[in-house]
Parts: structure tokens; sequence; C-alpha cells
């Protein structure tokens, strides 16, 4: 059982203002439209590729977002994600992730993150959207993805495309 997790928390506002501060090169950039959303996600993700890491929809506290949990779910961050990995979290979000510790009895949907000031939330996690492992639960159209330029965002100089 995975006690342990290593957390980028965004709400959604967070999300697409940093999609758009990288250069997303698609979408309208609004935090109420859904397909926004999809596209900050799907732009993140496959800039943080390859590695371990799962997307998920989430509350922390009150807030709601997505939670990117990212390399093995072990307590030792340097044991947890490799270095290229690590590197490419630092270039997009620009901090370390926050140490998530499961709730227990939660059935592994709630999980108390320990903020950079020490401070620990409460995050829910409720669906997974997207995963090194399971792929994308809700697939873009091979239309959608001709216009995504993301998925060359590893190969560039910038964060997203």
């Amino acid at each position: 059982m995975i006690f342990h997790r290593w957390a980028y928390f965004l709400n959604i506002q967070e999300l697409v203002n940093l999609f758009k501060e990288r250069g997303g090169g698609i979408g309208n950039f609004d935090p109420k439209d859904p397909a926004d959303m999809d596209h900050a996600r799907r732009a993140i993700f496959l800039y943080l590729q390859p590695g371990r890491v799962e997307v998920w929809f989430a509350m922390l506290d009150d807030k709601i977002g997505l939670v990117f949990f990212v390399g093995k779910p072990v307590p030792n961050i340097r044991e947890s994600v490799d270095r290229g990995l690590a590197r490419r979290c630092k270039d997009i979000f620009e901090r370390s992730p926050d140490p998530c510790r499961i709730v227990r009895n939660s059935h592994c949907l709630q999980w108390d993150l320990t903020a950079r000031d020490w401070s620990v939330h409460r995050l829910h996690i409720m669906e997974l959207l997207q995963s090194d492992r399971k792929g994308d639960i809700y697939p873009s159209t091979k239309e959608e993805l001709a216009l995504f330029p993301s998925r060359r965002a590893a190969a560039s100089s910038s964060p997203v495309s």
C-alpha cells in the first residue's frame, strides 16, 4: 500500500495561468472553460514525460484543482524522482514538490499535504485524469492532438508550447 507521495497542487486558475505563462499555444486561457483546463493538464503532463506522473482532479482544503503526483511513492525525494523528471518539474513548477502522507481509513482518497511553510492541508483526490501507466482517461481526438504543439515541448527550449 502507498503511504507517501510527492505532489504539486494547482487550483484551476493557477493551472491555466501556468499554461499561459509557459507559452501554452491553444485555448482561451479561461479557468471556467473545462477544455482550457484539459489543454493545460495535457501540456504539463506531456512536458513532464518521460517519468512517473499521475494527474488527479482534487480538492486542497476548499480549493478545487489538479494534483500532479510525481515519482515513486517513497519518503526520500532523491529515491522517488530521477534527475530528468526533477529538472522538468523544477522548470515547469519553479519549486519543489510537497510531501503527502495518506490519511488512515480514507481508502487512499485523502492525503495530508505539508506545504512549504510547514502547514498541513487536507488533499482529497477525486478522479484520476491521466498517468504515465494508464494514459489519458479522457483522450483527445486526432484533430485535437494535431492542434497541440506541446507534444513537441520536451524537445523545445520552452517548458510548454
